[in-house]
């Protein structure tokens, strides 16, 4: 067994070990018995509440649920905790953009307000927010007031209670998926940007996918920082809360640029102006927000629709090149753009019209599938570039082979002709002889010189020309060029009788 062969065997044998190994984890951990111990627990906690407004009316209400409040007006929400609580156990608040303070008969145990630590706008950003309880706190009175310069005073999400690592499992089996797919779509993102780049700079051309690669790069970085999870990976999160609006409203840029350079800029008037209202959009959004006046959270409507703008300019103009025939050009990435438009066209209804509390994996998903089509239609097009790049070559070479070969078998007859020449002019005496002889002579060194240059021109081509410093006979020169135009010169004289005649009648 020759070594190539040992190696394609060890191949086998690794893809073996790797189904085995495969096998037998998702054996043991969907058939064998739980082996794992774990005190943690969570669930919602479901008690009866009432809503207190600041004129001191009161309405039974159910936690989660939308009431009516007023924006900044401070609204507490109050019931009773239940005489069987266990030691050491939280529950934990979602505080949906708002100042929180929780109060146990009247004592405060816990807060929350970003007011001193945020740079600019008018609310908290959401976090969750957790309180500690004990037995002895059965049967008193949980009071919680939440107050928010935002639309959602009235708004109160669900209610959990359990240990922290208890409530923090619950949340990612209900939400994990969200960051999962965010760090997938992040990692995806960068290896494309830095891929276009690489291949940039190897093939001295830019690459439409970079574009794209800054776009799924946006989206991740948007859920990431929208994540229910983001006070646990980052320190700040008011600034991470204002960063998730910013990608919002960046989003659509290296979209519209990719759909603009993939296409050809042929419906470059409408990608024109759809991108310089968004940075119009994207300017005015953020001058307000950094001067306090507008908060991004009442300016979600505006940028969304730029964003629903921008998608459905991208699929009119596909849809436009599916008449005019130009989609043939790139009808694998106008599949991936269907389907991402449909998902983030779905996601949008779903998050600006705050119908579902939606976690961007439909989106995440659309972007992933239009990426993989982007990304094998660019491996197609730098395959093709290759191959035209390689027969370029191969025909460069040929070329150059046959000016070689050309050569050579012209300058043998060449040699020849001047060797018999030589001849002539060792053996005549008669001047005429001679003289004709000499004019062969050099004729022939002149054509064997033009011959010489078609080598250097394929010296010059490989890059193999030398450059070697000689001198030179200038009368030498000047009597070869006169030659080689003198017979010519000849054929137009008038007075052909005599070569030597028509030779003095012509140079006099």
């Amino acid at each position: 067994m020759n070594m190539d062969k040992k190696m394609d065997f060890l191949k086998w044998v690794f893809r073996i070990i790797v189904f085995i190994v495969a096998f037998l984890f998702l054996l043991g951990e969907f058939v064998l018995p739980k082996e794992t111990m774990s005190d943690a627990h969570c669930e919602p906690f479901d008690a009866p509440w009432k809503m207190i407004r600041e004129d001191g009316s009161t309405t039974d209400i159910r936690i989660p649920g939308n009431y009516e409040a007023n924006r900044n007006e401070k609204v507490f929400a109050e019931t009773v905790l239940p005489e069987d609580i266990e030691e050491n156990l939280y529950l934990c608040f979602r505080s949906n953009r708002k100042d929180m303070e929780i109060y146990v008969d009247n004592e405060l145990r816990q807060e929350y307000s970003t007011a001193q630590s945020r740079f600019f706008g008018h609310s908290s950003p959401g976090a969750f927010v957790f309180l500690k309880i004990n037995a002895g706190d059965g049967g008193k009175t949980l009071r919680v007031s939440y107050q928010t310069d935002t639309a959602y005073s009235g708004s109160f999400q669900e209610i959990y209670y359990g240990d922290k690592m208890g409530i923090w499992g619950y949340l990612f089996h209900e939400r994990g998926d969200e960051l999962i797919v965010a760090l997938l779509l992040l990692l995806l993102g960068v290896a494309s940007i830095v891929g276009s780049v690489t291949l940039r700079f190897c093939y001295h051309k830019p690459l439409d996918l970079e574009y794209l690669g800054w776009g799924v790069t946006f989206a991740a970085c948007w859920m990431i920082s929208d994540s229910i999870f983001r006070q646990l990976l980052f320190p700040n999160i008011s600034i991470v809360n204002d960063m998730a609006f910013v990608m919002v409203m960046l989003l659509p840029f290296p979209f519209l640029i990719y759909m603009n350079e993939l296409q050809k800029r042929r419906h470059n008037t409408l990608y024109v102006v759809v991108s310089s209202l968004t940075a119009l959009d994207i300017i005015v959004c953020l001058t307000l927000q950094f001067l306090n006046l507008v908060d991004f959270a009442d300016s979600i409507s505006v940028f969304g629709a730029f964003c629903a703008v921008a998608v459905l300019s991208m699929v009119a103009t596909t849809i436009a090149d599916c008449f005019n025939g130009s989609i043939v050009q790139y009808k694998l990435v106008a599949i991936g753009i269907l389907g991402a438009a449909a998902a983030s066209v779905t996601q949008l209804v779903l998050y600006f019209g705050r119908k579902a509390d939606s976690s961007g994996v439909m989106i995440a998903l659309g972007m992933v599938f239009l990426l993989v089509t982007s990304s094998i239609n660019t491996i197609r097009e730098i395959v093709r570039t290759e191959n035209e790049k390689q027969q370029a070559i191969y025909a460069n070479e040929s070329k150059a082979r046959f000016l070689a070969n050309m050569s050579h078998e012209i300058r043998t007859p060449i040699n020849a002709v001047l060797g018999m020449d030589e001849m002539i002019l060792q053996e005549s005496t008669e001047p005429n002889i001679r003289e004709y002889a000499a004019d062969i002579q050099n004729a022939g060194k002149t054509l064997l010189s033009l011959v010489n240059d078609i080598l250097d021109f394929s010296k010059i081509e490989s890059g193999k020309m030398e450059i070697i410093p000689v001198q030179y006979d200038l009368s030498s020169l000047i009597a070869d060029c006169y030659n080689m135009v003198a017979m010519r010169a000849v054929s137009f004289c008038p007075c052909r009788d005599s070569v030597r005649k028509t030779t003095a009648c012509c140079f006099r």
